[in-house]
């Protein structure tokens, strides 16, 4: 049961499975978090680019920052101060 609180902490304590149903149920379609744009499922990170060399620029993308892939393409993240 979710309880709604005054500072709109809805779904605190509940696990994923259950916030997906509550998605479905709440969207009216089968499997309505796999549909949303990266953008709402990932989050946006953040962080300096370099493109071969050149000039380094800010740049935003919605990624899973939790697999290794991620962190394989942009190794200067870690490496850099």
């Amino acid at each position: 049961m979710l309880l709604r609180d005054n500072r709109g902490n809805d779904m605190q304590g509940t696990q994923t499975v259950e916030k997906n149903e509550l998605l479905d149920e709440l969207s009216g379609r089968c499997d309505y978090y796999s549909t949303l744009p990266s953008i709402y499922r990932l989050g946006s990170s953040v962080f300096w680019d370099e493109a071969d060399g050149e000039k380094r620029s800010v740049v935003v993308r919605h990624c899973n920052i939790i697999d290794s892939g991620f962190w394989d393409q942009h190794p200067e993240i870690i490496e850099s101060q």
